[in-house]
C-alpha cells in the first residue's frame, strides 16, 4: 500500500510541474537593410599555431540551411566567419576588436567575413572594422553582439544567443611514447576509470585509456582518428590498483590484466585500436606479458611489456598524472 501511495504522489508531482521549454539558439545579421537569420555556432580551435601563447580560433555563425560539422561547412545560406585569438580553449567574455595583427581578443581583419551563398552565386563581404561583444549566459551558453563595418563603411550588425560547438584541431602535449611492433605513438595525458565490481563480485575493475597526442573526435565524441591502448585491471583494492606487477590473464584474478575479450557484445580487457575516418582500421587483443604499475600521490608510472594476438610487442613507459573519471 505504501508503494502505491508513493507512486501516485510522484506521478502527481510530475503531472503538476510546469514543463519549461529549453532555450533556443538563434540570431540574425543585418546588412544593407536585409535580415539574415543565424541558427548555429561553431568554433574551430587550431591551438597555438603561431607560437605566441594564444589559441587561434575560427568562429562560424550560420543559418539553419548551412551544414556545419567537424568535417567542414556546406550548403547554401548565410555564414559569418571570424578569426580570433584566446588564451584558453574557449571564448572568454569581453570585447573583441577587429584589427590587422595577432593579439588576445582581436578579430583578424584579413580572415573575417560575411558570406551569402545561394544556388546561383556566392557573395563574400570582408569585415574591415568594428567589434564583437561576448557575454556568458547560463541558459544559452553565450550571447554575441556584432558591430562590424565593411570596406565601404556599411554596417554589418546583429546578434546570436546559443551554445558554441568547439572542435579541437591540434595535438595534445606528449607525456609518453608507446611502440606497437616498432611503430611509435606519442601519448597524451591518460584517463583512469574505476568501474567498481563490474565483472566479478569479489574484484574491483579499473580501466586506463592511453590516447595518442594526435587523437581527434567527432561531434558525438566518437574517436575519429588516432591510437588508443586500453588496460583492464583487476584488483582487490577498492581505490586504486596496488603497486606491483600485473600479468595478462584470461581469468578474473587479483592483480592481473584481463586479456582482450568480448563480453555481451562489448569489448573489455586489454587491447589497442588505430582509428581512421571514425572506423577502427587496425586492432588487436593483448594476450600475454605484463605491466609494472606504481602510483605515487597523483602520479602513475606504468612500464609495458605486452604481446598481442598477432605477436606484436607493445612496449613503452608512462610516467605522469592522469585524468580521474567518475563513472
Amino acid at each position: 500500500m505504501k508503494k502505491i501511495v508513493f507512486l501516485v504522489l510522484i506521478m502527481c508531482v510530475f503531472a503538476c510541474k510546469k514543463v519549461e521549454k529549453p532555450a533556443q539558439s538563434g540570431g540574425k545579421i543585418i546588412y544593407k537593410a536585409e535580415n539574415y537569420g543565424l541558427k548555429n555556432a561553431r568554433c574551430s580551435n587550431f591551438g597555438d599555431e603561431n607560437f605566441v601563447g594564444l589559441n587561434t580560433m575560427q568562429l562560424f555563425f550560420a543559418s539553419s540551411s548551412v551544414n556545419m560539422s567537424e568535417d567542414g561547412i556546406s550548403g547554401t545560406g548565410t555564414i559569418l566567419a571570424l578569426a580570433t585569438f584566446s588564451l584558453s580553449d574557449t571564448l572568454a567574455e569581453g570585447i573583441y576588436n577587429v584589427e590587422n595583427f595577432t593579439s588576445e581578443k582581436n578579430i583578424l581583419q584579413d580572415s573575417s567575413y560575411l558570406k551569402i551563398v545561394t544556388k546561383e552565386d556566392t557573395i563574400t563581404i570582408a569585415i574591415s572594422g568594428g567589434y564583437m561583444v561576448v557575454k556568458n549566459d547560463l541558459a544559452l551558453n553565450k550571447n554575441f553582439e556584432f558591430h562590424f563595418v565593411d570596406a565601404k563603411g556599411d554596417s554589418i550588425t546583429g546578434n546570436f544567443a546559443g551554445a558554441v560547438k568547439y572542435n579541437l584541431l591540434y595535438d595534445q602535449p606528449t607525456v609518453a611514447q608507446i611502440s606497437v611492433d616498432n611503430v611509435y605513438y606519442q601519448i597524451q595525458k591518460g584517463d583512469f576509470v574505476h568501474w567498481g565490481k563490474m565483472l566479478n563480485n569479489s574484484l574491483f575493475y579499473y580501466e586506463i585509456y592511453l590516447y595518442s597526442s594526435d587523437l581527434r573526435r567527432t561531434d558525438t565524441g566518437k574517436i575519429k582518428s588516432g591510437f588508443v591502448l586500453i588496460l583492464g585491471i583487476h584488483s582487490v583494492s577498492d581505490t586504486y590498483p596496488l603497486n606491483g606487477t600485473y600479468q595478462v590473464s584470461k581469468h578474473y584474478e587479483n592483480n592481473t590484466l584481463l586479456c582482450g575479450t568480448k563480453i555481451s557484445n562489448g569489448r573489455w580487457g586489454t587491447y589497442w585500436n588505430v582509428y581512421k575516418n571514425a572506423s577502427s582500421t587496425a586492432n588487436s587483443n593483448i594476450i600475454s606479458g605484463d605491466i609494472s604499475f606504481e602510483k605515487t600521490e597523483n602520479n602513475f608510472k606504468i612500464i609495458f611489456n605486452l604481446k598481442d594476438q598477432n605477436n606484436n610487442m607493445i612496449t613503452g613507459e608512462y610516467n605522469n598524472e592522469m585524468n580521474i573519471l567518475d563513472i
